[in-house]
């Protein structure tokens, strides 16, 4: 991405001066970038579509589950009932999406990473549901997924797509102090029990209890 487009107000900018879409804007920008001719990153676009499209569908039918079993299913539970959905049938139907492409990047099938795998969900069943609304054809919908892309390429340049990117702490950075340790309470009653540590995964190492 050029420079002079390092936020939103510039696209736009750009777009209307020289009277383009977003999506025909990031269609340019990423043929200059790759050095591919357009309609060569238009197919390659409409390809990941299609990936995105199969991801759904295999995430609608149900039958694929995590390899703990906790995951999977439940995607098409929701599309099964998105009639009765108070947002509405389409809404409903564009969260079952979201949750299909999740529920098949967590059994190990192939999606598109969008921007990552754990956020793959939601664009494509976004793009994908006011595509078929609009009934848009595959090359509006591509260059809609380009449209995303560049926007994503601006919030990458100010923030992070990444979260544990975003969390992490610079190395310099000393750790946060420990809450301060609660006053130990001996249980009433019972005079001369100790108290037993009991290691847990959690930010406070040990909690305490009498023994038994």
């Amino acid at each position: 991405m050029p420079r002079a487009h390092m936020t939103m107000a510039a696209l736009v900018q750009a777009a209307e001066e020289q009277g383009v879409s977003l999506g025909e804007l990031a269609l340019q920008s990423q043929a200059e970038y790759s050095g591919k001719p357009p309609e060569t990153v238009l197919l390659e676009m409409i390809a990941r579509l299609n990936i995105m499209r199969g991801a759904i569908a295999e995430g609608l039918e149900g039958k694929e589950r995590s390899l703990s079993g906790m995951v999977g299913g439940d995607a098409a539970k929701v599309a099964a009932r998105a009639g009765t959905a108070v947002t509405g049938s389409r809404v409903q139907l564009a969260v079952a999406r979201a949750m299909a492409t999740s529920e098949v990047n967590a059994c190990m099938g192939c999606i598109v990473a969008a921007p990552t795998a754990g956020a793959a969900g939601v664009l494509p069943a976004v793009i994908v549901t006011a595509g078929e609304a609009a009934a848009s054809s595959d090359e509006a919908m591509a260059r809609a997924l380009l449209a995303a892309g560049l926007v994503g390429a601006v919030i990458a340049r100010v923030a992070s797509v990444s979260g544990p990117k975003a969390a992490a702490r610079p190395k310099s950075a000393p750790p946060p102090p420990w809450p301060p340790w609660p006053p130990w309470n001996w249980p009433a009653g019972r005079p001369g029990r100790a108290p037993t540590p009991l290691p847990l995964c959690s930010r406070v190492p040990w909690v305490w209890s009498a023994t038994p």
